[in-house]
């Protein structure tokens, strides 16, 4: 790789781009598109392209309508036609909804015979045919017409292991279907193993319907530090870092994509995190890394993140159990692990076309986010800004359908429309 630029420089596709030094700012150096480029007559920082939302043109949830209240949405996609699909894992069905907004039916319920769920978890389309990945005990892939009914299933015949089985080589288990056959699957990454370092990798992998491997995808490596773990009640539990440094992860039936993030030393000037895309035989199809300025994490996001969790976990732990809410600060507080600077990016996206959406790990002032867009071919395509508190679901061309949550904790279906900015 060439040496990292100037803080104050973008390198994009063989040119540089002139920029003034802005915290976080990213200087991405995307490894697919090659050359040397040159600063005369580059374009300004403002000239880099730059979406935002508009809408949202649809609005769908209602309060007290029972045709149009719902439970919450875990995955959404869309038909040819504008229709909405909508999987509630709580109510195990899938919704329908036309693309004016009219509620249009649902099917599926929770069961285990043919059409039933028991633990819905993801959900997508082959041309016109819906599939639905059940992780319950069937672990199988239903598929419906579009308008609901039923056409068959395929199970996964996951084998479930022995007892004290070395956790690295614990047996894949199905997440949901290929595009070319069998399964995407992920061995289980186990949370006392992961924080005493006896497991130190995850599989993923093609899962064959006969409970084969024929494809490893990646092997995915852990560190001890990735699982917070604290003492509460004389025992040790278990759950998610304040603020996490692991990949982040995204399968669709085509591809496996992830970012692998590396959080830099104080003392370092260039920190790094690459996007990687494989294909269901494992077979690279992109990798990008991007280069941004590193910025100490103060001491005060640090405390916020970490009451945050404390705040989640007392529901449980102090409400559910009765433990004292000391001890769950304290011990929350004793093992958590805090980078030496700000994450660069938190979450990612894959929209329906192929495109990455790696979203920046601060928000803005206003709490609307930003998110660098990346093509399947793995050109920078600038960033995506999307107002506060849409939880992005489905995107598809220029429309983007996600969920957004009123005052009085009801959801919504929204659409909206990518635009550029200032058009």
């Amino acid at each position: 790789m060439p040496a990292p630029l100037p803080a104050r420089f973008l390198l994009r596709c063989g040119r540089v781009f002139a920029r003034g030094a802005a915290p976080l700012a990213l200087t991405a150096l995307i490894t697919a598109c090659g050359g040397s480029g040159s600063d005369a007559d580059a374009p300004a920082l403002e000239d880099e392209p730059l979406w935002t939302l508009q809408g949202p043109e649809l609005r769908i949830g209602s309060i007290d309508d029972p045709d149009y209240a719902f439970g919450p949405v875990s995955a959404m996609t869309t038909l040819e036609d504008g229709t909405i699909l909508t999987l509630h894992g709580q109510e195990q069905t899938v919704r329908r909804w036309s693309a004016e907004g009219e509620a249009a039916g649902s099917f599926g319920r929770e069961g285990e015979g043919p059409g039933e769920f028991t633990r819905a978890f993801s959900m997508g389309r082959f041309g016109d045919t819906i599939w639905v990945f059940d992780r319950g005990r069937a672990s199988r892939a239903t598929f419906f017409d579009g308008d609901g009914e039923l056409l068959g299933t395929v199970s996964a015949r996951p084998e479930l292991g022995e007892r004290g089985m070395d956790p690295n080589r614990a047996p894949v288990q199905a997440e949901l279907p290929s595009r070319i056959g069998g399964f995407y699957a992920v061995n289980p990454a186990f949370s006392r193993s992961l924080a005493s370092g006896e497991q130190q990798r995850t599989t993923h992998a093609r899962l064959a319907a006969d409970g084969t491997v024929p494809d490893t995808l990646w092997i995915q490596r852990w560190e001890r530090h990735d699982v917070l773990t604290f003492v509460v009640g004389g025992e040790d539990s278990y759950t998610q870092q304040p603020i996490r440094e692991r990949p982040l992860i995204e399968a669709t039936p085509e591809h496996l994509t992830w970012v692998e993030r590396r959080v830099p030393a104080q003392e370092e000037e260039v920190g790094r995190w690459s996007l990687i895309r494989v294909d269901m035989r494992g077979a690279t199809l992109k990798e990008a890394t991007f280069e941004y300025v590193p910025e100490v994490l103060p001491a005060s996001v640090a405390d916020s993140a970490i009451a945050a969790t404390s705040e989640r976990l007392a529901e449980f732990l102090v409400e559910g159990l009765g433990l004292p809410r000391a001890e769950v600060d304290d011990g929350v507080r004793e093992g958590a692990w805090v980078p030496p600077t700000r994450p660069a990016v938190d979450e990612l996206f894959i929209t329906e076309d192929g495109e990455s959406w790696v979203r920046l790990w601060r928000p803005l002032d206003d709490g609307s986010r930003e998110w660098r867009v990346i093509d399947p071919a793995g050109r920078d395509l600038g960033l995506l800004r999307t107002p506060p508190g849409l939880r992005v679901l489905h995107a598809k061309g220029n429309l983007v359908y996600g969920i957004e949550r009123d005052g009085f904790d009801v959801d919504y279906i929204v659409r909206y429309q990518r635009v550029r900015a200032g058009g």
